[in-house]
C-alpha cells in the first residue's frame, strides 16, 4: 500500500457515515427505485478519488465493461429469477425478472474496487499503459458465457433450481480468491485494507437497504447472520461483503493489468 495517503483512507471511511446518514434522513426513491439511492454510497468516493489524483481510466472502464456489465448482467437476472434476492420496487422489471438498475450499481462497485486499487496499491511509475494481452480471450470466454446464461433465464428458466441458488451463483466470487490464495498468498495479505473497506461500506448499504426495506431474501439459504439487528444469508456475508472486493482486484491484475502480468 503506498504511504501518506492516510487522509484519503480517513476520508473514505467518513463518506460511508455521511451516506449512511443521508439515505436514512431522505430515504429518497428516486423514479421509484430505492437501489438508486444506494448509489452515493459509491459515486461520492469514485468522484473524490478522481480529483485527487489522475487515474488509468482506460483499465477502469475495461474492468468495469467485463466485470461490472458483462458478469454482472446475467448474475443480477439470475439472482432474481432464482429468488437469491428480491429488490422491492413496484415497476420498471426488465424482461419482468429483475431491475436494471442493480446492474449499474455492480458496475459502479466494480469501478470503485478498480479506482481505490490504483489509488492506494500502485504508483503512477508502476502503471503501464494499455491492456494486458488476456483481456480479449477472458472477455470473449465471459460474453459467451453470460450469453448463455442469459439464453437459459429467457428460455429455459426451469433449468436454474431454487434451492440454495445464492450458494451456487455466489461461489464464482470465490474462484479467483481461492487461485490467489493457492499461488499468491501474500498477494491477498497485502490488500487487507481493501478487503475491510469494502466490508465497511458493504455491510452499511445492506444495513440501510434492510431498514429501509429496499431489498429482501426469501429464498434457501446455508444459514443467516444476525449482526446489528439486521438479519441477512451468510452467502451474503461471504460471497458480497467479504471476497467481491478482493475477487474483482485479483481479475484486474490477472486479466486487465499489464504491469501485474510477468507473462505480458
Amino acid at each position: 500500500m503506498i504511504r501518506g495517503k492516510k487522509i484519503d483512507a480517513f476520508i473514505l471511511i467518513l463518506l460511508i457515515l455521511v451516506s449512511v446518514n443521508y439515505a436514512f434522513l431522505v430515504n429518497a426513491t428516486l423514479l421509484d427505485i430505492p437501489i438508486i439511492t444506494s448509489y452515493i454510497f459509491l459515486i461520492v468516493p469514485i468522484i473524490y478519488l478522481s480529483l485527487r489524483e489522475k487515474k488509468d481510466w482506460i483499465k477502469i472502464l475495461a474492468t468495469v465493461f467485463l466485470f461490472g456489465f458483462i458478469v454482472g448482467f446475467p448474475f443480477t437476472f439470475l439472482g432474481e429469477l432464482t429468488e437469491a434476492w428480491a429488490i422491492q420496487v413496484g415497476s420498471y422489471k426488465m424482461f419482468g425478472i429483475f431491475y436494471f438498475p442493480v446492474v449499474i450499481a455492480w458496475m459502479l462497485m466494480t469501478a470503485l474496487t478498480a479506482i481505490i486499487y490504483q489509488h492506494f496499491f500502485q504508483s503512477k511509475i508502476n502503471i503501464s499503459k494499455g491492456l494486458s494481452k488476456r483481456y480479449k480471450t477472458i472477455a470473449l470466454v465471459l460474453t459467451c458465457i453470460s450469453f448463455l446464461i442469459v439464453y437459459l433465464c429467457l428460455k429455459k428458466p426451469d433449468f436454474f433450481t431454487k434451492k440454495y441458488s445464492y450458494l451456487i451463483i455466489g461461489s464464482i466470487n470465490v474462484i479467483p480468491v481461492l487461485i490467489y490464495l493457492i499461488k499468491k498468498p501474500h498477494f491477498l495479505v497485502s490488500i487487507w485494507p481493501i478487503i475491510i473497506y469494502f466490508f465497511i461500506l458493504y455491510f452499511s448499504i445492506e444495513y440501510v437497504g434492510l431498514n429501509l426495506k429496499w431489498w429482501s431474501f426469501k429464498g434457501e439459504y446455508i444459514g443467516n447472520v444476525n449482526l446489528l439487528n439486521i438479519t441477512f444469508p451468510i452467502e451474503e456475508f461471504v460471497y458480497w461483503m467479504l471476497l467481491y472486493a478482493p475477487s474483482l482486484v485479483c481479475c484486474y491484475v490477472s486479466f486487465v493489468d499489464v504491469k501485474s502480468n510477468s507473462s505480458n
